[in-house]
Order: C-alpha cells, then structure tokens, then sequence
C-alpha cells in the first residue's frame, strides 16, 4: 500500500509537471496558427475547456490544476469570459476536494480577479481583491497589488495608482522577469496618462531591457512594449517616426500572430491612430477597415469602445460619415457601461462625440457633448475649440438638451470627473473640423503567470 501511494505520488507530480510544459509550450505559440491537422491551438483549447468544464473526477484536486492550467492557455489567447469560467470551476473543486493547497487557491483567486479586471469588471475585481487578500502568497501578494493598480488607473484615479504600481516597483524581486515587465508597463501607462510623457517613455525602455528578444516566450510582451513606447515618442513630439514604426509593427504583428488574434486589433488601432495624426486619413481607414466590427474585442470592452472610436474618426475623414455616427454610438455606449457613468474617462469620448456630431451638422447635440465632455473633466479637457464654434452658430437653447443625469439624448454620457488617458495619435491636427483630441491606448500584458 505504501508503495502504491508512492507511485501514485509520483504519478501525479509528473502529471502536474507535464501539464506546465505543455501549458508553457501552448502559450509561447501562435495561438491561432493551424497544426498540421488544420486544428488551431485556440480550438484545440477550446475543446479540451468545454470537456473538463462537463466532467466529474474522482480527483478533484487534480482536475482544479487541470483547470487552472487550461485557463493559462485561454489567457495566452485572450480569451478571458473562458479563463474567468475555468477558474471558477476550479476554485469549486479546490473547495470541495478538501485539499490544503493554499498556492493553489492563491493562484486561482488571483487569476480570478485578472479575467474581472481584462473583462473590465472593475468593481468587480476591487472587490474580490478585498475579500481575497489573505489567501494570496508569495509573489501573488505583489500580483495583487498591481492588479489593484490597474484597476485604479482604468477607472481615472491616477494619483492613487501611482503610488501603489511605485511600490510594487521598489518590491519586484519575487517576481519573474515577465511580471517585471509587467509592472513597468502598467507604471508607464499611468504617468503617460499623467502626461509624464518622458518617464513614460523611460519605463517602457526598462521594461524591454528586462526581456531576451531570443526567447518566443518573450515575444509578445516586447510587441506591447515596442508599440507603447512609439506612442510615446509620438507623444514627445515626434508623430511621424512614431508613425513608421507602427506600421512597421503592425507587419510585424500579424505575420506573427495573424489577423485574428486580439493583440492584432490593438496595434491595427493604434496603427490608425498614429496614421491620423500625420494626416495619413485613408491609410488609417485601411489599417483596421477589415475587422469585423460586430465581433472584434468584445471580450475587452474598453478596448472595443476605443477601437471603435478610433475607426470612428478614420470614417470620419475619408467621407464615411453614416458609419462614423454608428461608430461612434456604439463605442459610447460600449465605454458608458463599462466605465460607469461617472467615470471621468468618458471626457474622451464625449469630446469624440461632439466633434464628430459637430462635422455632420448636428450642431446641437454637439454642443451637449461637448459641455458633457467639459464637466467630466473637471474643466481640464480641451474642448474650447468645438464649444466655441459650435455657439457662435447655436443659441442659448441648445443646451435644453443637456448633459447631467443619465446624459444626452440618444448618447448616453453623463457627467463628473478629469481627463482620459487613453485614445490616439499625438499631432493630430485641430483645425476646423478635426477630431484632434485621439491619443493610442497603451496594451497591457495578460496579467499574471500561471
């Protein structure tokens, strides 16, 4: 009996560490990339989520690591509604296997509040954080902690981020080189959307020092880093190198992961956002014209409004204004329910808005997304140029339709709050009728490791 438990010990631990390299090996792969057998990665993950999502095991304890690794995989692949199911189920089984594993339950309460906060839930991952705080472990502690910060940045709290992702910086020394990276990028979003465009910019190039360009594991982090760190040569005032590279990323990117791969979309977006701001307008408009807009990112939704924003204003300018309206809409609505109606990030979008309402005659509704835009900056957002154009055409009486409460007529954005600090390209010009005010959404990683 001895012997056999041993074996059966044994058994498992090599189980276990098959299961890592096999996870490990899927991650660093091309997740959309035909097998030889014309099955993707994607699909083939897929299908083993949706078989041991359904099946009952006399090991529960095994079957939650199982999970936990499937869920890994559905990160790699951004596919983050699956990862929050399979981590849920896990964290089922971890309880009623009856195990003690506490770095087991630290790492699915961890990657729990991940999939929340990538599925921007961001009450939702607050909250989780406070009431998960003492299971986590080790590294996951930090992990926690710059989760935290992520999620403070993304709701407008800058001040408050900051602190936290300095701190997690000065503790890093637990954490893998990956996850250092990590934090260095979160960090640097924040001061670009503190408009410390130079520490910014000096962030993303000690992240990327951190990471061997040899490694396929490394990959996709220094594809973010690069392009968040074009954006912010763009921002320093250099719009048509920044330009350059993004196109020359976008290359990059698709031959690597293909067109349908989420990070795809993102750099295509902030592609088009660069492109925008050298005036580049149909090279914009091709740059992301071929998603489908029905479907793309619509498992980060603050994403998705953005992109849709984005495609909004290359519609805009290249004399597409009935999709550019729809456009717009949707990504308005996407933001609202995401955001919260009292997020000060929505000054972006309202101003957006009213710019694009503004160059398609709507001269009234303009005016009311521009004065929404206003107040949810708390007066900082730049929306001078439209509120005074727009009046000296309009009346007093174009304000009877307001922005407070629930917002506008027909465009939900409500009112309180200080600047966005995502959206796109630096240098875009604000003449007459330009939609000026666009700056690139920096692309985070896909939270912690497994």
């Amino acid at each position: 009996a001895l012997g056999l438990a041993a074996r059966s010990r044994e058994y498992a631990g090599r189980t276990e560490r098959l299961l890592d390299e096999v996870t490990e090996m899927f991650s660093s792969a091309d997740p959309y990339a035909p097998s030889p057998k014309t099955t993707t990665v994607a699909e083939a993950v897929d299908r083993a989520t949706d078989r041991f999502l359904k099946e009952q095991s006399s090991d529960p304890q095994f079957q939650a690591r199982m999970l936990v690794n499937l869920a890994e995989m559905q990160r790699r692949s951004e596919s983050h509604e699956r990862m929050l199911a399979l981590l849920q189920r896990a964290g089922e089984l971890a309880d009623a296997g009856g195990g003690d594993d506490p770095q087991l339950r630290s790492r699915i309460a961890l990657g729990q509040i991940d999939a929340l906060f990538q599925l921007g839930r961001y009450d939702e991952a607050i909250a989780a954080l406070d009431q998960s705080a003492v299971r986590f472990i080790g590294a996951d502690r930090v992990l926690a902690a710059r989760i935290r910060g992520d999620v403070l940045s993304e709701q407008g709290h800058l001040d408050a981020a900051l602190q936290i992702l300095r701190e997690v910086s000065a503790d890093m020394s637990e954490l893998p080189v990956l996850e250092r990276a990590e934090v260095l990028n979160s960090l640097a979003i924040v001061y670009s959307r503190q408009r410390n465009f130079a520490a910014e910019l000096a962030s993303y190039r000690e992240a990327e020092a951190l990471l061997d360009p040899a490694l396929q594991k490394h990959q996709p982090a220094l594809l973010r880093l690069r392009g968040n760190a074009a954006s912010a040569l763009a921002s320093l005032g250099h719009p048509a190198e920044a330009a350059d590279l993004f196109v020359a990323l976008n290359t990059e990117v698709v031959a690597k992961l293909g067109r349908d791969h989420p990070m795809a979309a993102k750099v295509a977006a902030n592609t088009a956002v660069m492109l925008q701001g050298v005036e580049r307008w149909e090279d914009a408009w091709l740059a992301t014209h071929d998603f489908d807009m029905a479907l793309v990112l619509r498992e980060e939704p603050i994403w998705r409004a953005q992109l849709l924003t984005i495609v909004a204003g290359s519609a805009l300018y290249t004399g597409r204004a009935e999709q550019a309206l729809s456009l717009i809409a949707e990504g308005t609505e996407v933001a609202v329910a995401t955001l919260g109606s009292g997020s000060p990030r929505l000054a972006y979008y309202a101003e957006q808005l009213a710019w694009t309402l503004f160059e398609v005659g709507e001269v009234e509704l303009a005016l009311a997304a521009a004065k929404a835009s206003y107040a949810l900056s708390g007066g900082q957002r730049s929306v001078a140029g439209p509120r005074s154009r727009v009046s000296r055409t309009w009346t007093a009486r174009s304000w009877v339709h307001g922005a407070s409460g629930l917002g506008l007529r027909s465009y939900p954005l409500p009112v309180a709050g200080t600047k966005d600090g995502a959206g796109a390209g630096s240098g875009a010009r604000c003449g007459a009728y330009r939609l000026c005010t666009h700056r690139t959404r920096q692309i985070r990683g896909h939270g912690p490791a497994g």
